[in-house]
């Protein structure tokens, strides 16, 4: 929810910005906008599914695979991130933009996937028996491009 204050606060600076001196939108512009849009919806089905999959109690103990959860381990992790890159695009999209702001989302990544993701999944590890095998078929963040199976070398005599 903290993130749809923040989209509005962002669109009304942009909004506002329109009218002062030369300046129009960019195509990175929107598609920052555009990018922003979508990590919200993709964090919030995230959690939505989640909230639901938790609430029935026969799944307690059981691995989510269905929906986002079916490609990425974190995928309302990978919204946040997404989120916070397009943010860094929309600011950098306007003329005053400070090159140095890349450190933001870049600092949001490095603790998602060098802190939050390790801690979850071990815990995730200690908790329920599957998670392994979920974690070997499963991206971390990206929903796509599912890993391969690892492919066993035989020698056959």
């Amino acid at each position: 929810l903290t993130d749809i204050f923040e989209v509005e606060d962002s669109c009304f600076f942009f909004i506002g910005s329109i009218g002062v001196g030369d300046y129009q939108p960019s195509i990175m512009t929107i598609v920052a906008y555009v990018i922003s849009f979508a990590a919200i919806i993709i964090e919030t089905v995230a959690d939505l599914q989640m909230q639901q999959f938790k609430s029935i109690p026969s799944n307690d103990g059981l691995v989510m695979t269905h929906g986002l959860w079916k490609n990425s381990r974190h995928p309302n992790y990978f919204g946040e991130i997404l989120f916070w890159f397009s943010m860094f695009l929309i600011h950098f999209s306007v003329p005053t933009a400070n090159p140095w702001l890349v450190f933001c989302p870049l600092t949001v990544f490095m603790l998602f996937q060098f802190v939050s993701i390790p801690l979850m999944d071990k815990r995730q590890l200690n908790s329920k028996p599957a998670y392994k095998e979920y974690m070997e078929n499963t991206n971390a963040l990206l929903p796509i491009f599912p890993p391969q199976p690892k492919k066993i070398n035989a020698i056959y005599i």
